[in-house]
């Protein structure tokens, strides 16, 4: 999934970013690539809505049976969690190293792969999960690599 998530990105971001004279900078054969994933993409099921598209989400209490009357410690001590704004840095200058030298992923550890312009990059999704934003430069693009946070649906 993760990696259909990324060519998704690949191939809006390449449609967005090309030039109507054929002048893509695309080689023959990463072009060839590119047609492919959007054959596959049109062989993909509608997601369903997009953003803004759906209805709210029920409140976080649907369907809870709490007595929030009955408590110990009193609601003005609840603080809210998480860092506040600005309180997660993006990486703005990533470093990265060959396949041969890593020795902290597993052989299956997860990664979001992207492919530009004849430039590939590997951003760990253990790194991600911390700094949720990576600004990058490939193949000469500004992009920025995204991971966000999803709760699982209910069942």
């Amino acid at each position: 999934m993760l990696r259909l998530l990324a060519a998704a990105a690949l191939v809006l971001l390449l449609a967005g970013c090309a030039r109507g004279d054929g002048g893509d900078g695309l080689s023959e054969a990463e072009r060839e690539r590119l047609e492919q994933l959007e054959e596959e993409l049109s062989t993909l099921p509608d997601p369903g809505p997009g953003l803004g598209e759906a209805a709210p989400p029920p409140a976080i209490t649907a369907g809870w049976k709490t007595d929030f009357e009955r408590r110990s410690v009193p609601l003005s001590e609840f603080e809210r969690g998480g860092p506040g704004k600005d309180g997660i840095p993006a990486i703005d200058e990533p470093k990265f190293v060959s396949v041969g030298e890593v020795d902290f992923l597993e052989p299956q550890e997860p990664v979001i792969e992207l492919l530009l312009a004849g430039d590939a990059r590997a951003y760990p999704i253990q790194i991600l999960v911390w700094h949720e934003i990576v600004n990058d430069s490939v193949g000469g693009i500004p992009v920025a690599v995204t991971l966000t946070h999803r709760r699982p649906a209910a069942s």
